[in-house]
């Protein structure tokens, strides 16, 4: 018979971790392959899991074992605490997915922060353009030039996926983590952002169209330069998404060139716009339907009953097509393509400078990009060119 080696912790120890980690009683049992009341036992000290169940218990919480094993919770561990959502829609407990992808965001500006310091000694502070209440068309401007976004280069960018790339690079040359995250459903979180210097973090949602993104990006940006970090969906009415929906707006479709364009010939105020000339604007900029008719509005082209409606419209064909997407989703992007698409060139490039330096092993390597040594050489083509 084989022995039953128990696990010696604390039984406060279990509980914290099953909280932290967002998960009610019934569905961590379901998933550690036990039952309610063992479970529960475990926790309020009656009974102890061996130590196979307390790895199984580390694979669900997403928590290594040895965190057990402290003498109690640990303060200050848990940075999901007091992070809130933005949007006034959404008052419900984040899913555990989302749980893990906020907490694996302040581990990776830790690492970030780590790694740095090793390089030379010295960790960059972003040096972020002041914010200017009440002009969101200004913020856009200001924003266009922080990140040396030229009217010329954003045309020269030809497909969406090349623009929100270019849009990302610029501003992860700001010193500005920005991550993707694969398994959260899209009407759970847009975007969130983590506003704490150096490394300031913006997260987007891989699942989300990639125009979408892009305007994500900008969004959660302008909470960036606010310093007002939180989980956000795009579509509350709190006066801050709404501010930072406009900001972003401006950044991306600035008045100026919106006023030039050939479309605007002979328009009246409260014009009526075809499909077609929104989605040759939307073309343009790279940007969704969805962001030239706010910005049609914004300026004062078509009525708020038009928008309303059209926007509505957009919205539902927009669902339809996240779901056809899923649908016909097969395979998965190499691993090295994944490395690059989730983490960004600034955080890899962190990791394989302190690789080359030798601050760091082959093996942390593996650790800190999730991936094994043999695609290295591909993510260094990537990151490095």
């Amino acid at each position: 018979m084989v022995e039953r080696v128990e696990a010696i912790v604390k039984p406060e120890l279990l509980a914290w971790a099953r909280k932290s980690a967002g998960l009610d009683l019934p569905l961590a049992a379901k998933r550690i392959g036990t039952t309610e009341e063992r479970l529960s036992n475990w926790e309020n000290g009656e009974r102890r899991p061996t130590i196979t169940q307390l790895r199984k218990m580390g694979e669900v919480y997403k928590r290594p074992i040895a965190v057990f094993y402290l003498p109690q919770p640990p303060k200050g561990f848990d940075p999901i605490k007091d992070f809130r959502r933005i949007s006034e829609k959404h008052t419900q407990e984040y899913s555990p997915a989302l749980v893990y992808e906020i907490r694996r965001a302040y581990s990776r500006r830790d690492a970030a922060i780590e790694l740095r310091k090793d390089l030379d000694g010295t960790v960059p502070l972003p040096a972020l353009p002041k914010y200017i209440g009440n002009d969101p068309e200004k913020m856009g401007h200001i924003i266009r030039e922080f990140l040396g976004i030229t009217f010329e280069k954003q045309m020269h960018w030809h497909d969406d996926r090349e623009s929100f790339n270019g849009w990302r690079i610029a501003i992860e040359n700001k010193n500005i983590l920005v991550f993707q995250a694969s398994r959260i459903p899209v009407e759970e979180m847009r975007g969130f952002s983590i506003t704490k210097a150096p490394f300031p973090i913006i997260m987007v949602n891989n699942r989300d169209a990639v125009v979408a993104r892009t305007f994500t990006l900008l969004h959660e940006l302008a909470h960036v330069i606010m310093g007002k970090e939180g989980v956000c969906d795009l579509g509350g009415h709190a006066d801050i998404e709404v501010a930072c929906n406009a900001i972003a707006g401006s950044a991306l479709v600035p008045q100026k060139l919106l006023f030039a364009e050939p479309e605007f010939q002979n328009k009246k105020s409260t014009s009526r716009w075809t499909d077609d000339e929104i989605s040759d604007l939307a073309n343009r900029y790279k940007v969704s339907r969805e962001v030239i008719l706010r910005r049609l509005h914004t300026v004062g082209s078509i009525s708020a009953t038009f928008y309303k409606n059209k926007s509505n419209e957009y919205k539902e064909l927009w669902i339809k097509q996240l779901k056809k997407a899923k649908q016909d989703k097969k395979g998965f992007a190499p691993p090295d393509k994944m490395v690059v698409s989730s983490l960004g060139r600034l955080f890899s490039r962190l990791v394989l400078d302190s690789y080359h330096q030798e601050k760091i092993t082959a093996a942390d390597v593996s650790d800190l990009l999730s991936v094994k040594l043999n695609y290295l050489p591909k993510i260094e083509m990537a990151v490095f060119g």
